[in-house]
């Protein structure tokens, strides 16, 4: 018995030296880097979409297969991607989601004409000679009228223009500024002019691309870069009951100084999380994408890099880094040299630790992009983030 009392006491001492080893070995080891030496990567699929609100069947996320804001993808993601992703504390998620744009959906369509009573409550010359003089005045009326108006909503609004002998039909949408806006409604003339046999489109294409050629060529000739235009038109299909249907359907325009392109419902985007305390974080990263003046401001950065001659001369030549190899191709440790120049000149007031996902030109045979992840570090240097 005593024997045994003396063989428990060793094994006690030896397992609280070994104790001791391994907090001596955690000590001079310090903070263990995370082993996920490359970022997660992971794009949302529509059962992760639906999954965001269980207790709805028709919520937005899952009818439009996206999100509307970097700032709810941040909020919702996390609990999408805790149970699909390595949980390792330091790595880092780069996930893709479809950011969709809730002002480019019609709500509601509502029809009304303008009454005597209604020109009488505005006041001033409406009240006077019973019309409207121009949008703003209209846009005025719609506030009055429509106090609870939502975002999506239409109203076809049918009044009396000034020096218009006939009463005048447009379509006003309340968009995602939650302000009265003019769109152009497509009539049965329009229809026709557009080469189509009924007032509608049963094809979404062809509905983008005729009314991209009639807005320059008829609706808005003298537009600018950069002027927005809203459009609606009749969208006919038949369902799955064999059942003939119609919608209106909303389409934003842009001008892009040569044609009017579709602003897209739904658009890719990338929002980055770090697993931190047994959890996803939003990573505090700043995207920030070249300019035009920042290929010209890394290549007078980088003139006098006797390394970098021809690379620098490419780079000038053609305003985008070169990644084809050869004299004048750009490595990773150069591009960082770019990166230095241009993000310390953008950003002079960055603290350490900060991050960004920086997104360039190049060429590899045909133009593209590349995105590269940086951080500031304490000698006030930008290097590569190493998972």
């Amino acid at each position: 018995m005593k024997n045994l009392k003396y063989l428990f006491l060793s094994l006690a001492i030896g397992l609280l030296s070994c104790e001791s080893e391994l907090e001596k070995t955690y000590d001079e080891l310090g903070a263990i880097p995370s082993p996920v030496k490359t970022d997660l990567k992971y794009t949302l699929v529509d059962a992760d979409y639906a999954a965001i609100d269980p207790t709805s069947k028709t919520d937005d996320y899952e009818k439009y297969k996206g999100i509307s804001s970097e700032e709810d993808a941040i909020a919702k993601i996390p609990a999408i991607i805790i149970k699909k992703l390595v949980r390792v504390e330091g790595a880092i998620a780069v996930v893709d989601y479809n950011l969709y744009r809730p002002a480019a959906t019609i709500t509601a369509t509502t029809a009304y004409t303008v009454t005597a009573e209604d020109y009488i409550s505005q006041g001033g010359n409406v009240a006077r000679f019973g019309n409207f003089s121009n949008d703003a005045a209209v846009v005025t009326f719609l506030k009055y009228k429509f106090p609870a108006a939502v975002k999506g909503n239409v109203i076809k609004l049918t009044y009396k223009a000034q020096n218009i002998a006939d009463p005048v039909t447009k379509s006003f949408l309340f968009n995602d500024k939650l302000v009265w806006e003019t769109t152009f409604a497509l009539t049965a003339t329009d229809y026709t002019l557009l080469g189509q046999s009924f007032p509608n489109f049963s094809d979404k294409s062809i509905a983008e691309k005729r009314i991209a050629i009639y807005l320059k060529s008829t609706v808005k000739p003298f537009a600018e870069m950069g002027d927005i235009q809203s459009v609606i038109y009749v969208y006919t299909y038949v369902d799955s009951n064999n059942v003939r249907k119609s919608e209106d359907t909303l389409l934003q325009y842009q001008y892009d100084g040569t044609a009017w392109k579709v602003i897209p419902l739904i658009t890719q985007q990338t929002v980055n999380f770090k697993f931190k305390n047994g959890v996803w974080v939003s990573n505090n990263v700043i995207k920030y994408t070249f300019a035009t003046a920042d290929y010209a401001a890394a290549a007078a950065g980088l003139a006098s890099e006797t390394t970098l001659v021809n690379q620098v001369a490419n780079l000038t030549s053609f305003g985008n880094f070169s990644r084809t190899g050869g004299t004048t191709g750009w490595s990773d440790d150069a591009l960082l040299k770019a990166f230095n120049v241009v993000l310390k000149k953008n950003f002079p007031d960055a603290e350490v630790d900060q991050e960004f996902l920086v997104t360039i030109n190049v060429y590899k045979g045909s133009a593209g992009t590349e995105s590269f992840t940086v951080k500031l570090d304490s000698s006030k240097e930008y290097v590569y983030v190493e998972m």
